[in-house]
């Protein structure tokens, strides 16, 4: 009898034991000794167990906006290491870009877009800032930022002063993300380190609105300036600086005003709208259209049939240039000067010398103005 009582009371001693609380701290092995597993064993005996622990160090890989994300999360997306003091913000807009088709003319994010429309999107999206339309405008939204001070945020331009054809935001280093034209790619991230990229950089720069260093001018030295495309061109020098080429001052101003509004509008098969799209045919006709009222079609030979044919040696301001290759007119342009052609590539409205790779220039023509 008395074992039976010594035995229920022992198992009366257990079973209380069994329901309550206790939280023991199990530490990992001293190769990582900042976490910690934390075993919590319930009344019902059952065990809740944390395997990640408490971080008690000062890294932010991991620091967590409710609303936008962590930086692990765009470590991840944008394929590097961010140093955690960027604008949780903005990497959700950039990141919510990703794999949107390249599309000339476009601005909307999933469906198309290139890379100006994505940069001004962008910012529009997250902070509320207007920037200008095509890359060489946005040279004007800037303040100069040295290339190896770059910062999440910074826009980085690629060609050259008289010819900006691209853009594309920094995310801090080498790393950066643009909307690509090769293939249709779309946006992505790349790196600066790639010889393409390499070759072609011209500057970055900080948006205005967002750039938080002094801009004090030294009293004796001359402030350092950068030297951009006017933005809106009214006088020879400045024509000559957007084009790239030496104008002699006594062209149509009404021709040459148009020629020089198209610059840097996307290349965009079947459309003729100035700064939104256009391809070859359609900048050509839209130009003489808007300027003289010369309604031609949208037919490379039958603009031909309509001009005056004149050698290559008596080009002037204003005359067209044509290119055959086997069947087909691949390049139609509009003389400037200097043996160069204002014409519609794939990166757009541009300027390019007449020596154009493996196309021979076909006829030149004058129009009836």
């Amino acid at each position: 009898m008395l074992k039976k009582v010594l035995f229920a009371a022992l198992i009366s001693t257990l079973l209380l034991s069994c329901m309550k609380t206790t939280k023991t701290v199990v530490h990992k092995p001293t190769n990582n000794p900042t976490t910690t597993t934390t075993t919590t064993q319930t009344k019902d005996g059952g065990r809740h167990i944390n395997i990640h622990g408490k971080k008690t160090d000062n890294k932010t890989d991991n620091k967590t906006d409710n609303n936008y994300g962590s930086y692990a999360l765009y470590n991840q997306k944008f394929n590097m290491t961010l140093k955690g003091n960027e604008d949780l913000k903005f990497l959700k807009e950039l990141a919510s870009w990703l794999g949107t088709p390249y599309k000339y003319g476009g601005t909307t994010k999933g469906k198309g877009t290139d890379c100006s429309g994505f940069v001004m999107t962008a910012y529009q999206n997250a902070y509320g800032i207007k920037l200008n339309r095509v890359a060489g405008s946005m040279v004007a939204n800037v303040n100069k930022v040295d290339r190896n001070s770059l910062q999440c945020g910074d826009l980085l331009f690629f060609g050259t002063a008289k010819n900006i054809y691209h853009v594309g935001i920094s995310l801090g280093g080498d790393r950066f993300i643009h909307a690509a034209s090769s293939n249709n790619i779309g946006v992505r991230t790349e790196t600066l380190t790639l010889a393409y990229y390499q070759k072609n950089y011209y500057m970055a720069g900080r948006v205005k609105q967002l750039d938080k260093r002094p801009q004090k001018k030294e009293i004796g030295k001359k402030s350092e300036t950068v030297e951009t495309i006017a933005l809106h061109p009214s006088t020879t020098t400045e024509y000559s600086e957007q084009m790239g080429v030496c104008f002699a001052g006594n062209e149509d101003s009404k021709l040459i005003k148009e020629i020089s509004e198209w610059m840097g509008t996307p290349f965009y098969t079947g459309k003729s709208e100035k700064n939104v799209g256009t391809d070859g045919i359609g900048f050509v006709v839209s130009v003489f259209k808007n300027v003289y009222g010369i309604n031609y079609e949208r037919d490379v030979e039958k603009v031909m049939a309509q001009l005056t044919e004149v050698k290559q040696s008596d080009l002037q301001f204003g005359d067209i240039v044509i290119y055959k290759y086997e069947d087909k007119y691949p390049v139609i342009g509009i003389y400037l000067a200097d043996n160069q052609i204002a014409y519609t590539s794939v990166n757009g409205v541009a300027t390019v010398d007449m020596a154009i790779g493996a196309y021979d220039v076909f006829f030149c023509g004058r129009p009836s103005k």
